[in-house]
């Protein structure tokens, strides 16, 4: 039994394949719809991670379709020489919009040149530009359309200026929305924290030293995630005398 495959077009058109790849039912670890992430290269092809735990399945340029890099898709996978091919039938989640780039400028259009090559570009800006629009200046932008086509741009709002390439804040800037690292605590997170209060219970001073009529000072940087680390420091007639109080989050704090 085999299935072909049919590409969709703009305008709610479809086509079929000229050369509609056979995926056969009759082995099911090896060809079959399989879902997973799409991961691209900067030479246009990708692979799926399966979730099926088979093979990566491998996607070459002309069979991304609409999807982009860190999208969940559904592949049509058939055997191949070196493993698994496919094509990208469906986009089941978009991945993360925020992205870092540089502003263009195309002859009369502003767009963005997304920093990781894997990211399809260049994206379209959409709404009114930033002041700093000249070229070269980095952005944080966030995808608000995506292609529903191989051959179409997605388009981007920006969200902040970082200023100008190669500056160290603005490198960092770029690797925490490359790794996704999230600098806010959520409501959630922050009503969690509220309602632990600010009184210690006498269960809780069981084994442990009281050293809050010290006054102690921070050594953690203002953007640290958790403020655990303390010192105090006073003369005495040998010297100084040094105390360092180290909080235990994990007793507040449990999986």
């Amino acid at each position: 039994v085999t299935l072909g495959l049919i590409g969709e077009m703009p305008g709610n058109r479809f086509r079929a394949r000229r050369q509609a790849p056979a995926v056969s039912t009759l082995a099911p670890a090896v060809a079959g719809v399989v879902s997973g992430v799409l991961h691209m290269t900067p030479r246009g092809f990708g692979f799926v991670g399966a979730e099926d735990g088979g093979p990566d399945v491998f996607v070459p340029p002309d069979s991304v379709g609409p999807a982009l890099h860190g999208d969940r898709v559904e592949v049509a996978a058939r055997p191949s020489a070196k493993g698994r091919e496919g094509t990208v039938l469906t986009v089941l989640a978009r991945r993360n919009p925020r992205f870092t780039g540089t502003l263009e400028q195309h002859g009369k259009t502003l767009v963005i040149q997304p920093d990781d090559p894997r990211l399809r570009g260049p994206i379209l800006l959409l709404g009114k530009p930033p002041k700093e629009k000249r070229n070269q200046v980095a952005v944080i932008a966030e995808l608000v359309r995506f292609p529903q086509g191989s051959d179409e741009l997605a388009s981007a709002k920006v969200v902040e200026v970082l200023g100008v390439q190669g500056l160290t804040r603005v490198e960092v800037a770029k690797i925490k929305i490359r790794e996704g690292v999230v600098e806010d605590f959520d409501e959630e997170t922050l009503a969690e924290a509220r309602a632990f209060g600010d009184r210690v219970a006498n269960v809780d001073k069981q084994g442990r030293e009281d050293l809050r009529e010290l006054d102690l000072v921070t050594i953690d940087p203002p953007d640290a995630r958790d403020h655990d680390d303390a010192v105090f420091v006073e003369k005495n007639k040998g010297g100084y005398r040094v105390v360092v109080a180290i909080a235990d989050v994990a007793h507040y704090v449990r999986p």
